[in-house]
């Protein structure tokens, strides 16, 4: 009886194996299964980024359960996916500027009106041609149109272009592929005037939605100069560099200085323990400042820079890593003392972390800081802070004064670009892009006229509380797309005086923030927590709020 038992058991598991086995040799068919594009191939090199944006509601295909591979895209089918890829708000009633879009029951009719009302559409025709196919150049700028920096390409279109055969929208098209959205169809020509295929468009914008989706990995906020009422915004950050030593020369020999005395405003304050307990769970680092002209002196003598090593290194020792910030470098002599500065500190820091402060590279026609070899900071440093900020006029000449140049922004959106493209170059940059942050400054610049001549000859910098009152009374608050700046303007009856102030908000933050992601860096740093702006957002000065949300 118990075999017989036993010999049931037996052939039922039997049967239940085979029957599994047979079932997986099957194909399962899902409701999943049923929606997938019978014309694209698994194997289908653009099958990824076609699912990718059926995934996103972005496309359903042209019907029949087909997505349409190798027909082209009309221009009306173009906006329409960029309207759905930035989720925008689709305007169902509203008139049309194109003659040729002015029946409400077309199905492209709302997207093109909503892509016109965010400026993807710039065509100066009265008709959009929405069945057109629509070509490459025209991608490019409807894509960076639609991304906001239509001012910047604009502004690069003197720039030469990546590719012989573009002569048109140069600006437009370069941002494209410094921004990896689209590349040329061989490595000297574009094609700007090809029509793309539909599953070269899904690419195209499976990769656009990747970029403008990038997170900012990496925060990091300075700490320094009266910082403590913005104390409790440590834990938005993931490093915190603590300005609070400094290199001075005491009877001839090289120090660091923690103290306040010598006036070093770069001192560790009183209660700094509790500081360092609200970071306990962030990379601490301690920076050292120095003057421009003390930074020259170490890293042009070898014993020095050797010293200011070792000092570095002793001094770490509650730190998880230091911040090298010697500012104002020129010339070759101190690139290459600043490199051996850099070695030595290594060799003598280990696996304690180095984050290196280093200024930006400009355009040809500028003036700029060169002791910065970026390949070699990058190699050694765990972290590079890209100080892109601070362009503006630090003293006018006599005759533009006269000549009432107040045009100064802080941080043009142009030099911010030339920077972030010097720093990831790939022959002189900085190899791995992780190490990069952008950093952000809140500085200001502020001129005064009267009967069409600036009166200082230096720029005034009030602090961003005194900003934020002139808002609140009678100032014209205006913004620059051209330099992605925001800027000021009121009568000073006190004495006479037309005044404008340049400064930042939570718009050019973003602008730099968004661009530094296009252009694959993934983190930022804050100079510094203390004097962040903190205010209302219909001013655009919740600026804190923000970075604290990145």
């Amino acid at each position: 009886m118990k075999f017989k038992v036993y010999a049931k058991i037996k052939r039922s598991l039997l049967l239940f194996l085979v029957f599994v086995f047979t079932i997986g040799s099957f194909p399962i068919v899902s409701k999943a299964d049923s929606s997938l594009f019978t014309d694209v191939p698994n194997d289908h090199w653009a099958s990824e980024h076609i699912y990718k944006l059926k995934e996103l509601n972005i496309t359903s295909g042209v019907g029949d359960n087909q997505f349409g591979i190798g027909q082209t895209l009309t221009r009306a089918e173009f906006v329409t996916f960029l309207c759905k890829l930035m989720k925008w708000e689709i305007i169902e009633n509203s008139e049309s500027i194109f003659s040729d879009n002015s029946d409400s029951s077309e199905w492209f009719f709302p997207y093109i009106n909503t892509a016109q009302k965010h400026n993807v559409i710039t065509d100066s025709d009265d008709v959009f041609r929405p069945r057109d196919a629509i070509t490459r150049r025209e991608m490019a700028v409807m894509m960076i149109n639609a991304i906001g920096y239509n001012e910047l390409a604009r502004d690069l279109n003197s720039d030469k272009s990546y590719f012989d055969d573009v002569t048109e929208d140069i600006g437009f098209i370069n941002l494209a592929k410094d921004f990896g959205l689209i590349n040329g169809i061989d490595e000297r020509n574009y094609g700007p005037n090809n029509t793309a295929k539909r599953e070269e468009v899904a690419a195209i914008l499976a990769r656009m939605n990747n970029n403008i989706s990038m997170e900012i990995e990496h925060k990091n906020a300075f700490y320094a100069i009266r910082s403590s009422n913005q104390k409790q915004s440590i834990n938005h950050f993931d490093s915190i560099s603590f300005g609070w030593s400094r290199y001075e020369f005491e009877d001839g020999n090289l120090i660091l200085n923690t103290s306040a005395s010598n006036n070093n405003e770069y001192n560790t304050p009183e209660g700094y323990e509790v500081i360092i307990s609200l970071s306990s769970n962030k990379d601490k680092l301690l920076m050292m400042a120095s003057s421009n002209e003390d930074s020259a002196k170490i890293l042009s003598d070898s014993n020095l820079r050797r010293k200011a090593a070792e000092l570095a290194a002793e001094f770490s020792g509650n730190f998880d890593g230091v911040v090298v910030d010697f500012e104002g470098l020129k010339g070759n002599d101190l690139k290459v003392g600043l490199n051996e500065y850099l070695e030595i500190l290594r060799a003598n820091i280990g696996n304690k972390k180095i984050y290196v402060a280093v200024h930006p590279r400009g355009r040809e026609d500028r003036v700029y800081f060169d002791a910065y070899d970026y390949k070699t900071i990058g190699r050694i440093a765990d972290k590079v802070i890209l100080m892109a900020h601070d362009y503006n006029a630090k003293s006018l000449t006599e005759a533009e004064m006269n000549q009432g140049v107040i045009d100064t922004p802080i941080s043009p959106i142009k030099d911010v670009y030339y920077a972030i493209k010097a720093i990831t170059d790939p022959n002189s940059g900085v190899e791995d892009h992780n190490k990069i942050l952008l950093q952000i400054s809140f500085v200001s610049a502020q001129w005064k006229t009267r009967d069409g001549k600036v009166l200082n000859q230096k720029p005034f910098t009030p602090n961003y509380d005194a900003i934020m009152g002139r808002m609140n009374q009678s100032a014209e608050l205006d913004y620059s797309k051209k330099y992605e700046n925001p800027f000021i303007k009121f009568y000073d009856a006190d004495d006479d005086t037309n005044n404008i102030i340049w400064y930042e908000d939570s718009r050019s933050v973003a602008a730099k923030i968004e661009l530094a992601k296009l252009l694959n860096i993934k983190g930022i740093s804050v100079w510094r927590l203390g004097i962040i702006p903190d205010g209302s957002s219909h001013i655009h000065m919740d600026v804190l709020s923000k970075l604290e949300n990145y």
